[in-house]
């Protein structure tokens, strides 16, 4: 007679054996009787001992980070840009990135005609807001296709909140001001290593699906921090960012399309990426 998948996992679990090892043998004088869960599930006390053991690799190293969501879809999937007072910088490098996300508030903000020359050239398009406010208004006014709010504490959250009225979108954050991530939000987080050494894509995403982020993409901070953050700010190049644990070559963002055309290097490693000549 051959046991069902979840039977057998459930056999291991009882005598300590294979991936269950460290655990032990059960006490079989008391041991509960085998589950009979749905067809392909295993018992909750399998999965129990599961969660625990991973929970303590990942409070250990941020080099484990939770398993991507079942879902990959996302409308800021793939390789995309922030731009941040010159969005037309990027049209040199078509084929590079799948997605710009324009800025649509400040006295930098891109225009329409800028939004317009991105689509034309093969770009999606996005906004972004650096102070959160417009929301569904700035989306339709630039004809993007998703909205960005940018989210580094209390008050931006509250904001994006309010003004996130619309889909798809995205929080640009830097994760640890928010105690539960609100549904129907994106995460796009600030992995600004040159600005912040802890501040890796593997922990961020740790982090933003610790609190219920559901779909995770890195932005990596491009330009160089010496001056914004001595002394440990630096140049980070994007060959180092790609070389970081957790890091999918092809699920990522920088900030901003600006500072990466200042950086040949970066470029050609997105060439090469992208196996674009």
């Amino acid at each position: 007679m051959t046991l069902p998948v979840y039977r057998w996992t459930w056999a291991r679990w009882m005598l300590g054996h294979a991936e269950f090892k460290e655990f032990g043998r059960k006490n079989f004088a008391v041991r509960p009787g085998p589950p009979v869960p749905p067809p392909g599930q295993v018992p909750r006390e399998v999965l129990d001992w599961y969660r625990a053991k991973f929970a303590a690799e990942i409070a250990s190293t941020h080099s484990h980070v939770p398993p991507p969501p079942t879902s990959t879809l996302s409308a800021f999937g793939g390789i995309g840009c922030f731009t941040a007072h010159d969005p037309r910088v990027v049209l040199s490098m078509r084929g590079l990135f799948d997605w710009i996300a324009v800025k649509a508030d400040g006295d930098d903000r891109a225009s329409r005609a800028d939004a317009d020359a991105l689509r034309e050239a093969g770009f999606r398009v996005h906004v972004w807001e650096a102070e959160p406010k417009d929301g569904f208004t700035a989306q339709t006014a630039y004809g993007a296709g998703g909205y960005i709010a940018q989210s580094e504490g209390p008050g931006q959250q509250a904001a994006a909140l309010a003004a996130g009225k619309t889909n798809p979108k995205a929080l640009i954050t830097n994760v640890n001001h928010i105690e539960r991530w609100p549904d129907g939000w994106d995460a796009l987080t600030e992995a600004y290593v040159n600005a912040n050494p802890q501040a890796t894509p593997a922990a961020l995403e740790y982090e933003a699906r610790k609190r219920g982020a559901t779909w995770v993409s890195p932005c990596f901070g491009v330009y160089d921090a010496t001056k914004e953050n001595p002394p440990v700010g630096r140049k980070v190049s994007l060959r180092e960012y790609l070389a970081m644990p957790g890091v999918d070559p092809k699920r990522f963002s920088v900030y901003a399309g600006e500072y990466f055309a200042q950086y040949p290097d970066d470029v050609a490693a997105l060439r090469e990426l992208r196996g674009v000549r």
